[in-house]
């Protein structure tokens, strides 16, 4: 048999379906007309297969909250959505709002296929380079997931510092800082 119908078998049968042999026989001048393609254009060049490696891993938790984000009518002072990354690239994921206002806030957390995240909120200060920097840490929180989490949170200076971390476990979150559909009663 020719490479090229290996090839198309395995995907064949790799898609569940079967197939029998005999109507995969390659004509009797399958081989010939081979030989002369590579006499007229030299080898045949294959592509490298696919790497096994975790940059290949897919990412089940991309674009986990994109939809309900993209289409939604309430508004938020800040806001984040997204997936910590594919298994072996994982990463804490973070927002700093220097614009917010100091006073009471809401913060809404959801998140799926982590076990747990830890929320940190803090103030946030101004870098030399102007970029926003972690200030004073005003809370730290464990959250088991699936969930949704809401927190009150007081800042006396402007600004707030959102980090979340999955502790190396994949899974998605978003994050909303004072949501105009969500209302506390006390």
């Amino acid at each position: 048999m020719g490479p090229s119908l290996v090839r198309a078998m395995s995907v064949i049968v790799a898609a569940g379906a079967f197939i029998s042999l005999a109507a995969c026989a390659p004509s009797p001048s399958f081989e010939d007309d081979v030989a002369a393609a590579r006499a007229a254009h030299g080898p045949t060049v294959r592509p490298a297969a696919p790497s096994a490696s975790p940059s290949a891993t897919i990412d089940l938790w991309a674009g986990h909250y994109d939809e309900r984000m993209q289409g939604r009518t309430s508004t938020e002072a800040m806001s984040m959505y997204g997936s910590f990354g594919p298994p072996g690239s994982v990463a804490p994921a973070q927002m700093a709002g220097q614009g917010l206002e100091s006073g009471d806030h809401l913060v809404q957390l959801e998140c799926v296929g982590v076990e747990t995240i830890d929320m940190t909120l803090a103030a946030v200060v101004a870098g030399d380079d102007g970029e926003p920097l972690e200030g004073e840490q005003l809370d730290t929180t464990s959250v088991e997931c699936p969930s949704v989490y809401l927190l009150q949170v007081v800042t006396t200076e402007p600004g707030l510092l959102v980090r979340l971390d999955s502790h190396g476990e994949p899974g998605g979150f978003l994050v909303r800082v004072d949501p105009s559909d969500v209302t506390v009663i006390e």
